[in-house]
């Protein structure tokens, strides 16, 4: 079997696990009658996010859509609320042509999607290096469950980070390997500013760091003849 069908047979597998394991730990939001919100410190989710969105809802189906909204004590700023998340949009959508309340039916599932990318893109990233196929499948399986994209994901923009950060790692190997994905790698990078500045700017500078200690390692800066010759 070459490496193309050993990974699509990986990442289907894959895909499996995660979906099984999704619905396993959300199985009382999907069949039962709560809402995919914890009981986390203030209540930000029932009293700030889940009141944003219903009011990003209302003003697109009213028309009168505002980046700042006086509905929400003296006022919000909705672009410092990840407004252009892509998740976020979906959501969205979903309540402008279903209506508010249909968001809570959805979110669940966005969050399961969010496991099931995060996942996948590790693992893409994971198969950029020579790695046993079933290291790689655990690594990814393990990532696509941590604790903050499936708990901290509650805020529902948050988990992103979780999700883009090792595409923006693939795309770098891919462009470090090959100048072509410079235009990829330039696209992710605007996905990430769009979706937060907050953690954009935080992985740009993980990025930078993971770059010059690539740029090191294949210049052979850490073997003993590397050394030498610095």
């Amino acid at each position: 079997m070459n490496k193309a069908k050993t990974c699509k047979k990986t990442m289907v597998i894959l895909t499996g696990l995660i979906l099984v394991s999704g619905l396993i730990v959300f199985w009382k939001f999907i069949f039962g009658n709560q809402i995919l919100a914890y009981a986390d410190i203030g209540s930000d989710t029932y009293d700030q996010y889940l009141m944003s969105y219903q009011s990003v809802i209302n003003h697109l189906k009213s028309g009168n859509f505002s980046l700042w909204d006086f509905n929400n004590g003296y006022g919000s700023n909705f672009y410092v609320m990840n407004l252009y998340d892509p998740f976020l949009i979906v959501i969205y959508l979903t309540g402008v042509l279903f209506g508010a309340k249909k968001i809570y039916d959805i979110l669940v599932w966005l969050q399961i999607l969010r496991m099931v990318l995060a996942g996948l893109f590790l693992y893409g990233f994971l198969s950029c290096f020579q790695l046993m196929e079933k290291s790689k499948l655990v690594a990814a399986y393990m990532y696509a469950l941590c604790g903050y994209l499936v708990i901290w994901g509650q805020h529902y923009q948050f988990g992103t980070v979780v999700v883009l950060f090792p595409l923006l790692l693939w795309m770098t190997e891919k462009f470090l390997g090959k100048s072509s994905y410079g235009f990829g790698l330039a696209l992710v990078c605007a996905l990430e500013c769009a979706c937060s500045l907050y953690f954009s700017y935080m992985q740009f500078v993980v990025l930078g760091f993971y770059i010059l200690f690539r740029i090191a390692w294949d210049g052979k800066l850490f073997s003993k003849a590397g050394i030498c010759k610095t």
